[in-house]
């Protein structure tokens, strides 16, 4: 099976990223799309609980997708070189690719050992508002004919800390969380 690794925070899932997973299927570039959320962050985010943004990442799913709970059941720094790498240890029987936004571009060289990491897993990028399709490294492909990502999690925290409506920007299931958890609320 191909299967494409959607690596981030989920702080919170948005509709951009079920519209990425949806797409990649539709497209018959990968048979499933496994959401990778992190425990910790490589370059250091806060992030909410991992229970908040896992119970959210769930009311997310849909047909060909699952979450994969590698990073999340890590005691350090997700790398994911180091994670990809044990997936396809432990699911010798699937291929492997990676997601990232056009915003990761320009830092992706930062990633660690991001040279092997290109080199072993072939990579889609997604356009995001606001955010150049460049550098694209070798190994590289644009996912076609999608429109620009526009929603982000930090607009969706904004939002919700303003007293703004997200039902534009979030699943139902996901708004209906949030608001019953009270979770990115300004604390006074």
């Amino acid at each position: 099976m191909n299967v494409t690794l959607f690596g981030g925070a989920f702080d919170p899932p948005h509709l951009g990223h079920q519209a990425i997973a949806i797409e990649l299927v539709a497209q018959q570039l990968a048979d499933e799309v496994w959401f990778l959320p992190v425990k910790m962050h490589a370059f250091e985010k806060d992030l909410s609980s991992e229970v908040h943004r896992l119970a959210m990442l769930e009311l997310l799913q849909i047909p060909h997708t699952r979450v994969e709970l590698a990073e999340l059941e890590q005691t350090t720094t997700n790398y994911t070189y180091q994670t990809l790498t044990a997936l396809a240890a432990k699911y010798p029987e699937h291929t492997f690719n990676f997601v990232i936004g056009s915003d990761n571009l320009k830092k992706f060289h930062l990633w660690d050992e991001y040279q092997k990491l290109i080199t072993e897993f072939p990579f889609f990028v997604y356009p995001r508002a606001g955010y150049l399709l460049d550098p694209l490294y070798r190994n590289m492909k644009v996912i076609p004919k999608v429109q620009p990502v526009l929603v982000s999690s930090t607009q969706v925290r904004e939002c919700v800390a303003a007293g703004k409506s997200i039902s534009d920007l979030v699943h139902p299931f996901v708004e209906r969380y949030i608001q019953n958890n009270n979770l990115y609320v300004k604390r006074t």
